[in-house]
């Protein structure tokens, strides 16, 4: 750290007149990415004197193989929630919960919605993946993931960034396209790809009330229109209705018209048949004229004979 530019060091006696802040041009990201390189690339691949002349690695490599210290799995995602998530408050209603602008429901939720009493419950919400929250129902946290499953892990940033995009864009406009919106998380997302490795260790945590104050200023008349794209479990209640081949006592006009408006609403979910080629002794049938005036038919006439 004493050789990266615009250090303040540990007191201004020892300072003295080194011009920190004219010599300053490091941000949070660089320092980062500087302290890493330098734990990681140089430090653990020097010798060390407390080690008996061995590296760190070294010494990390030979109580692996020995069994010392035996290894322990990083917590899952819905452990951090749990113990670093954000504690809030959050009323269900019939579309669930709502928090940053993002709808969370699941089959829970809808029975306790149904339930009396008070729909307010507590919530624990982790700004480092958006995909899911907990939510304390019956003696204990129960997982909600989002009704866009676009969400799994996005992190604040990325979405905040996203948000402030679309409202840049037409800042009056409450509801947005979810084609729209997931577009812009794609493209900040690949924007700040090459950056993950140091945006991981800066402090991505936030305070009670910058929640309230981000959600009131960003998020309080916006709403993702729902499209096709949205979470499936495959217990939703409902009926799936398929298009089927018209009826034999339908009349031709009947069922050309239903057999459209089934191709119409299908068109996106079933496949395409090809057309049957047509033979030659199945010659294309002409269309008739239903306007047209049809022949007068002769009709002999009876002569009384007298």
């Amino acid at each position: 750290m004493p050789r990266l530019r615009g250090r303040t060091f540990s007191n201004p006696r020892e300072r003295g007149d080194y011009p920190a802040k004219d010599r300053a041009c490091l941000d949070a990201s660089d320092v980062a990415f500087a302290l890493v390189r330098w734990i990681v690339d140089i430090y653990h691949n020097s010798p060390h004197a407390g080690l008996g002349g061995i590296t760190p690695r070294e010494q990390w490599e030979e109580d692996i193989s020995n069994g010392n210290y035996p290894l322990r799995a990083l917590p899952d995602k819905r452990s951090k929630r749990l113990a670093f998530g954000l504690r809030i408050n959050r009323k269900i209603s019939r579309s669930g919960i709502v928090v940053m602008g993002i709808k969370y429901h699941h089959r829970d939720l809808a029975a306790w919605f149904i339930r009396p009493g008070s729909k307010v419950v507590d919530v624990r919400w982790d700004a480092e993946d958006l995909g899911a929250i907990e939510v304390f129902l019956d003696g204990e946290w129960r997982e909600i993931p989002a009704v866009h499953d676009r969400f799994a892990g996005v992190n604040l940033h990325v979405w905040l960034t996203s948000r402030r995009a679309l409202r840049a864009r037409s800042a009056g406009r409450k509801a947005w396209d979810e084609e729209t919106v997931f577009r812009a998380i794609d493209e900040i997302e690949a924007l700040s790809a090459h950056k993950a490795a140091v945006f991981g260790l800066l402090d991505t945590s936030i305070s009670e009330k910058e929640f309230k104050h981000i959600e009131a200023s960003l998020f309080s008349t916006f709403d993702i229109a729902d499209g096709g794209s949205l979470l499936d479990d495959g217990e939703e209640p409902g009926q799936e209705i398929l298009p089927c081949e018209p009826d034999a006592a339908e009349t031709p006009a009947t069922a050309k018209k239903a057999k459209s408006t089934a191709a119409k609403r299908t068109a996106a979910c079933s496949p395409k048949r090809a057309k049957p080629a047509r033979r030659a002794d199945n010659p294309k049938s002409k269309k008739i004229n239903s306007n047209a005036v049809p022949a007068a038919k002769w009709t002999p006439v009876k002569k009384e004979v007298k």
